[in-house]
C-alpha cells in the first residue's frame, strides 16, 4: 500500500525538515507543527500496533517522545508569552511577563544545543526498522480501523453532559480520524464545522486554564490579583458562549458516521 509509505516518510521529512531549521528562522508555529507532526506519527504506530499486537508502540515512540516533550515545553511558554500579550497592557504584569520570556529563551536555548545534526541523524536512522511491520497493512484493514475510530467519535458526541473534559476527547479523536483518513483517500482541510469550533474552543479554553492558574498560584496580589480575576470573568463568558455553540453542532450532528 503505497500511502502507507508516503504517509510515514512525509512525516518523518517533515519532521527532519523543523529540525533542521537555522535558529534565525524557527518561529512559535516551527514548534507547533513539530508538534502536530509527532501527534500524527504517534497516531499512525496506534495503526501498526492494531495491526499487528507485536508491535512495540511505546518503543518504536521513544525517540521521538524526548523531543515532543522538548518542544511541548518552548511551545507553551510561547503561548503562555502571546496569552499575557493579547489579554494584559504592556505595562501591566511586567515582572510575570519577563519571568515567562526568560524561561522560554532558556528553553528554546536547551532545544537547540539538543537538536543538533547527531540528533536529526539518530531519528533518520530508525527508519528502517519500521518496513517489515508496514507490510501488515492494507486499505481494507485501514477502513477498518477507521471505522472503529468513528464510532467512538460518535459515541463521544452522544454521550452525557457536553463538558470541557468531552469536548477535548472529541477534538483529539477527530484530529486522530482526520490524519489517518489521509491514507484511504484525500482529505480537504475543514475551515467550517465541528473540527473548526473545537479547535476555537480548545483555545479560549487554554486562556481560561492560564489565567485560573495565575489567579490560585498565590503568586499575585492587589491590583495584579484583581486584574487577574476581572480577565478570569471575561474568558468565563466567553468560553461559555463557545460552548454553547459546539454544544449545538453536536447536537445537530448527531453522530460522526451520520
Amino acid at each position: 500500500m503505497k500511502s502507507i509509505w508516503k504517509f510515514l516518510n512525509d512525516r518523518e521529512e517533515a519532521i527532519s525538515f523543523l529540525l533542521s531549521k537555522p535558529k534565525n528562522v524557527v518561529t512559535p508555529v516551527t514548534f507547533q507543527k513539530i508538534e502536530t507532526e509527532i501527534q500524527m506519527l504517534y497516531d499512525f504506530y496506534g495503526l501498526l500496533k492494531a495491526a499487528d499486537k507485536k508491535f512495540r508502540r511505546k518503543k518504536a515512540f521513544k525517540p521521538y517522545k524526548k523531543l515532543g516533550n522538548m518542544v511541548a515545553e518552548v511551545s507553551l511558554l510561547q503561548q503562555e508569552e502571546s496569552m499575557l500579550s493579547l489579554l494584559f497592557e504592556k505595562d501591566q504584569l511586567p515582572d510575570f511577563k519577563r519571568d515567562i520570556r526568560r524561561l522560554k529563551e532558556a528553553k528554546r536555548e536547551e532545544y537547540f544545543v539538543t537538536v543538533d545534526e547527531k540528533f536529526v541523524h539518530k531519528l533518520n536512522s530508525k527508519k528502517g526498522e519500521l518496513e517489515s511491520w508496514l507490510r501488515n497493512i492494507n486499505k481494507k484493514l485501514v477502513q477498518g480501523y477507521l471505522k472503529k475510530k468513528a464510532k467512538k467519535i460518535s459515541k463521544v458526541m452522544l454521550k452525557g453532559e457536553i463538558n470541557a473534559s468531552k469536548l477535548d476527547e472529541l477534538r483529539n479523536r477527530l484530529n486522530e480520524y482526520a490524519g489517518l483518513q489521509s491514507l484511504v483517500q484525500k482529505v480537504k482541510t475543514e475551515k467550517d464545522g465541528i473540527a473548526q469550533e473545537l479547535k476555537n474552543w480548545k483555545v479560549q479554553n487554554n486562556s481560561l486554564q492560564f489565567i485560573t492558574g495565575l489567579k490560585e498560584s498565590g503568586i499575585f496580589t492587589g491590583v495584579e490579583l484583581k486584574l487577574i480575576k476581572k480577565v478570569e470573568v471575561k474568558l468565563l463568558a466567553e468560553e461559555s458562549e463557545l460552548v454553547t455553540k459546539v454544544s449545538e453542532s453536536i447536537l445537530q450532528k448527531g453522530s460522526f458516521l451520520g
